[in-house]
């Protein structure tokens, strides 16, 4: 797993690379601590990697 903290402070974001079944386990861990410190619960934005690769054209 990685994480990024971003935007540290009062509105700060993490972002987490986890494996796809994984999600629902990290998600849960993370508000149960949210919880645990008196905050209030988080938000989650899950995106999931397309299997095939994605390729852009040059728009030059």
């Amino acid at each position: 797993m990685r994480v990024l903290v971003t935007g540290g402070g009062f509105g700060g974001s993490a972002i987490a690379i986890v494996s796809a079944g994984a999600s629902e386990h990290i998600s849960k861990a993370i508000t149960e601590a949210f919880i645990g410190k008196s905050f209030g619960p988080p938000r989650f934005l899950l995106y999931f990697q397309r299997q095939e690769p994605i390729y852009f054209k040059n728009s030059i």
